[in-house]
Formats: structure tokens, C-alpha cells, sequence
């Protein structure tokens, strides 16, 4: 017999076709799915996901922050998978401008001119920047379940400034979500997409503190946990399942499948019906 304890939800649990003969007994190998959304092999795998991060983190104040997009933007995305890379620079690009920014604006006062670089990565080749440490994931859909691509960025509040050898701790909101509207509204512009320069013009006139961006700041600020606390957070939100099993209910009299969750922007409480084709 095989202890299933650890198998237990696995979907792949009766799936054996391996038999050991060790000193005469014969042991049951079972053959787990290792499917991310599995209850079993997903948690598994989140787990040992997030020991690694934390493991690799700096001792130090880290902050969750999640970069959103309008929903008028999404359209290109999803048309065209390849600019959710765009995603990932302008993310990138937007902290490195949070941090050197007011560094390299002391340099211009200086009449001290930097060479211009056709990287991509703001920064990147400038040897006097200011270094900053993150852990990224693209999530592809909100609690709606509808196409929501954003990215979730776990990011170390302490920056080294290189040519000092000295540590700088500075995250501007404000300028979180302004420097990201700008980053990606450039970016989008070089991809010669219909109706684009329309949105871009609409989007600075009306979105003038810039897209949604969350990077609320820890309430307590001698969490020693805190860096834990970020990494199974993150590591358990995007390796869920789009939906909670408990959200799930069949409603026999009705034929139809109920579903719930709550609203993002005010936590309000929504019911969906559906019928099971659809669903």
C-alpha cells in the first residue's frame, strides 16, 4: 500500500505505472500531475517558489507594487501577445526613473551632458546609476475574469547609489504612476498601432496623475516578516486558479452556474450568473 496523505488532492493520484522492487517489497509509485492549479503539486510548487525569492532577498524594507493599464489599452494587447513585453520595460523603466531621476537632474544642472543610448532600458549602460533589486509576474486577468494584463512587482525600498557606495530609500507614488503612463504610452507609439495617437493625447488630458498604480506602503515599519510576507503573497496570487472553488455554486432549480467575487476598485460585493455552456 502507498501512504496517499500527500497525494491526497492531487489530480494525477491514481494514475500509477511504475512499480519498485526494493528487498523483496513491492512500492507503489504514483505519478503526480504537476499542474499549477492543481491543490496539490500547485501549492507544492508555490511554496518552494516562494522559499527561493525570500531566500535571495535582501535583508531590508520591501514593497508590493501592481502597474495596471486602462481598459481602452487591452484591445492591442490581446490582439498582438508580443507587446506584453512592452509591459515588462516600461515596468522595468519606471522605477529606474523613480530612483536616478532626481539624481541625474543635479548632473544637468552641472552642465554635465550624458550620451544618449538606444537602449530600450533606461539607465542600463550609465555607470554612476542607482541600483535597484525586484522579483517580477505578468497576471493576465482580474477578479472579473476578464483579459486584465498587469504586472505585480515585489521591489527592495533600498537602492544602492554606485558611485557613492551609499543606500538610498526613495518611492515616489505620484511619480510611480505618472513615469508609467509615460513609459508605456512611448513605448506603444513606436509600434504604429491604429487609433493609438488619439488615445495617447485623450489619455494625457484626461489622466493627469497618470495610470493606476498600487504601491501602498506597509503599515508597520519594524516587520521583521515583512519580505515573507510579499513573497507568499505574490507567489499564492499568481499561482492560482482564476477562480476559488468555494466562489463556485450550481444552481440545480435554475440550471445555471453562480459565481462571486469582489470588485477591485470598492469591494463590492458581485454576483455573476451563467449558464454551463457558457461557463
Amino acid at each position: 500500500m502507498i501512504d496517499d496523505t500527500n497525494y491526497a488532492d492531487c489530480l494525477a493520484l491514481y494514475n500509477f505505472d511504475h512499480v519498485d522492487k526494493i528487498k523483496g517489497k513491492e512500492s507503489i509509485v504514483p505519478h503526480k500531475c504537476h499542474f499549477k492549479l492543481c491543490t496539490s503539486c500547485g501549492t507544492k510548487e508555490a511554496k518552494l517558489r516562494a522559499a527561493h525569492i525570500s531566500s535571495i532577498a535582501l535583508d531590508a524594507k520591501h514593497r508590493h507594487i501592481v502597474f495596471t493599464i486602462p481598459k481602452h489599452l487591452r484591445g492591442y494587447f490581446i490582439k498582438d501577445r508580443s507587446l506584453l513585453n512592452l509591459l515588462f520595460i516600461g515596468d522595468r523603466n519606471t522605477l529606474a526613473c523613480v530612483f536616478n531621476d532626481a539624481k541625474y537632474r543635479k548632473i544637468k544642472k552641472k552642465k554635465i551632458y550624458l550620451k544618449k543610448s538606444k537602449c530600450p532600458y533606461s539607465y542600463k549602460n550609465d555607470r554612476n546609476k542607482i541600483v535597484f533589486g525586484s522579483v517580477l509576474t505578468l497576471h493576465t486577468f482580474g477578479r472579473d475574469l476578464k483579459w486584465n494584463p498587469h504586472i505585480h512587482r515585489l521591489v527592495c525600498e533600498e537602492a544602492l547609489d554606485t558611485k557613492k557606495i551609499k543606500w538610498r530609500t526613495f518611492i515616489s507614488c505620484e511619480k510611480l504612476r505618472k513615469t508609467w503612463m509615460y513609459q508605456i504610452l512611448d513605448l506603444l507609439s513606436k509600434q504604429e498601432l491604429e487609433s493609438f495617437n488619439y488615445l495617447k493625447q485623450r489619455f494625457y488630458k484626461e489622466l493627469v496623475n497618470g495610470f493606476y498604480v498600487y504601491a501602498k506602503k506597509k503599515e508597520k515599519d519594524n516587520d521583521d516578516n515583512n519580505v515573507d510576507d510579499c513573497v507568499n503573497y505574490i507567489t499564492r496570487y499568481t499561482s492560482r486558479p482564476p477562480m476559488a472553488e468555494n466562489c463556485i455554486k450550481y444552481e440545480d432549480d435554475k440550471k445555471m452556474i453562480r459565481w462571486w467575487y469582489n470588485r477591485h476598485e470598492d469591494e463590492k460585493y458581485i454576483e455573476v450568473y451563467e449558464s454551463v455552456e457558457n461557463f
